[in-house]
């Protein structure tokens, strides 16, 4: 079989997903979800927390709790001990925004592996395991500090191909 097909069909799978997401999230916007599930465990947290945490500059977090706190999921006081800080906690109705988007992520997945078995499921995910190993040489549990590194690293290959794109401008 023709790796690229492959390639393609990963990604379709992905794009498909990241549709099916969108198209059930309702009143919040994609990238407002992994904020509310922050704050659901990180309660007080700033902006800076969130975009280090989300691996996203504090403009984009800025930006996107502007938004959240006008629809009411999310509340800003300024913090007592640093006026320039805002403490950013999430409200009852950013608490059941983030249970519903949360359970309809879990059908979308439970979905999108209909009718798998549990050795299908096992072997899938050694596939996945065998091309994360390819890519990285490491064997790891999947954790936030691994996705962060890999964040990171993205990050700064795309930081150095833009100030090489200044360079030439």
């Amino acid at each position: 079989m023709n790796l690229r097909e492959i390639a393609k069909k990963m990604i379709l799978v992905n794009i498909l997903k990241r549709t099916a997401m969108r198209e059930t999230m309702g009143e919040i916007h994609c990238g407002q979800e992994p904020i509310l599930e922050y704050l659901g465990t990180h309660e007080s947290s700033s902006q800076k927390d969130i975009a280090e945490f989300l691996h996203v500059t504090p403009a984009s977090v800025a930006l996107s709790t502007k938004r959240m706190e006008k629809s009411g999921l999310i509340s800003k006081m300024p913090d007592t001990d640093n006026l320039r800080r805002n403490v950013i906690s999430i409200t009852d109705k950013g608490k059941k925004t983030h249970e519903t988007c949360s359970r309809r992520r879990d059908s979308i997945d439970e979905h999108m592996f209909d009718g798998f078995s549990e050795k299908d499921l096992e072997t899938f995910s050694a596939y996945f395991d065998k091309i994360i190993f390819n890519f990285t040489g490491e064997t790891q549990e999947i954790t936030p500090e691994v996705f962060s590194h890999y964040i990171s690293k993205l990050k700064m290959f795309d930081l150095k191909n833009k100030e090489k794109q200044r360079g030439k401008n």
